[in-house]
C-alpha cells in the first residue's frame, strides 16, 4: 500500500477516536439531563476517618522538659510526631512490647502507649490527650 493510503487510515482512526471521546463526554446521565454527574459514594459517618489532634497536659509538658530536656514549641512538634508515627504495642515485639503493654495498664482510664524517638508517650485512648512521657532505656529495660 502506498503512503497516502496509510495516512488516510491513520487519519480516519484518529478522527474516530476524537468523535468517541467527545460522545463519551456528552453522554446523558441516568435522569436524562445533559450534564453528566458521576455517582457519589455514600460513606457512613462511622467509616469516615477524621484525624484528631492530640492535646498536651501540663503534667506531660513538665515531664517532657524534666525527662527529655525538650521545651517550647518542640514539645508540641514531638507530641504530634509521636501521636502520628509512634509504634503501638500491637506493632512492637520483645521487651518494647512488654513495656508498652505495661505502661497502658498503669492508668484507670484506657490509654495507648506509643514508642517514638526512644521514649514512651501515654495518650488517652478516647480523647488523644498526652498524659505523660517516659524515656525508654533499652540497655536496662526500665523506665527512668
Amino acid at each position: 500500500m502506498s503512503s497516502i493510503v496509510w495516512f488516510l487510515i491513520i487519519f480516519a482512526v484518529l478522527v474516530a477516536l476524537i468523535v468517541l471521546i467527545i460522545a463519551a463526554g456528552k453522554s446523558k446521565s441516568e435522569d436524562g439531563s445533559e450534564n453528566y454527574n458521576p455517582p457519589v459514594r455514600n460513606i457512613p459517618q462511622e467509616q469516615e476517618q477524621i484525624e484528631s489532634v492530640p492535646i498536651m497536659t501540663n503534667h506531660a509538658s513538665q515531664r517532657m522538659a524534666e525527662r527529655l530536656g525538650v521545651v517550647g514549641y518542640k514539645q508540641t512538634e514531638l507530641m504530634n510526631n509521636a501521636f502520628k508515627y509512634g509504634k503501638t504495642s500491637d506493632r512492637a515485639m520483645g521487651d518494647l512490647r512488654v513495656k508498652l503493654e505495661s505502661a497502658e495498664q498503669n492508668y484507670d482510664e484506657e490509654t495507648v502507649a506509643k514508642f517514638y524517638g526512644n521514649s514512651i508517650y501515654i495518650f488517652t485512648a478516647e480523647d488523644n490527650i498526652l498524659k505523660t512521657v517516659y524515656p525508654f532505656d533499652n540497655s536496662n529495660n526500665v523506665y527512668h
